[in-house]
């Protein structure tokens, strides 16, 4: 993961990587094709090997401090983007509300930052078909409006309060050059 992680926008070489790992199955889609389609998979039901239970036991054990690490730079973000800071939040992601998501995006990924754009449809992932969730178009309209303006700033445990000023730095210069 971290060569595709350092290597995603050089060439494209890290998409490249992460493309073929998934197809030869190296690593695991996120969402499977049973959860696609509105159905629980049955590996959930199976009993998940040694090292997975173990790495699972470390993270729990881990909670509180990556609670905090997250808080801590999502406040780093929200006070230098004068966004809100909501102290009871975990912050797994950090998201803000821009008018142009993907304009920010492309413009982070030529500077080396990978932002995210999870939240852009509804019920992820994009690809799914909604009314195999009883979702119906035009149900939620202020929550539909929403996920076209949302971009997820990094909180995980891999990042400083450096990469999170780096991070504002860019969006503030996108911001200036949409002025």
């Amino acid at each position: 993961m971290s060569i595709i992680i350092n290597t995603y926008y050089f060439l494209n070489l890290g998409k490249i990587i992460h493309f073929i790992f998934r197809r030869l199955r190296i690593l695991p889609d996120a969402i499977t094709r049973q959860e696609k389609q509105s159905l629980t998979p049955a590996i959930f039901y199976k009993n998940l090997p040694s090292p997975i239970c173990l790495l699972v036991s470390y993270q729990l054990s881990q909670i509180d401090s990556f609670i905090d690490h997250h808080r801590l730079l999502a406040k780093n973000y929200s006070e230098k983007l004068k966004t809100k800071f909501d102290s009871q939040s975990s912050y797994l992601r950090y998201s803000i509300s821009i008018d142009n998501p993907k304009d920010l995006i492309t413009f982070a990924a030529k500077n080396k930052i990978i932002l995210g754009d999870w939240y852009s449809t509804i019920i992820a992932p994009k690809d799914i078909d909604l009314s195999l969730f009883g979702y119906k178009s035009g149900s939620c309209p202020k929550a539909e409006i929403t996920t076209t303006k949302i971009v997820n700033l990094p909180t995980n445990p891999n990042f400083s309060l450096v990469d999170t000023t780096r991070i504002i730095n860019i969006i503030k210069q996108w911001k200036s050059k949409k002025s």
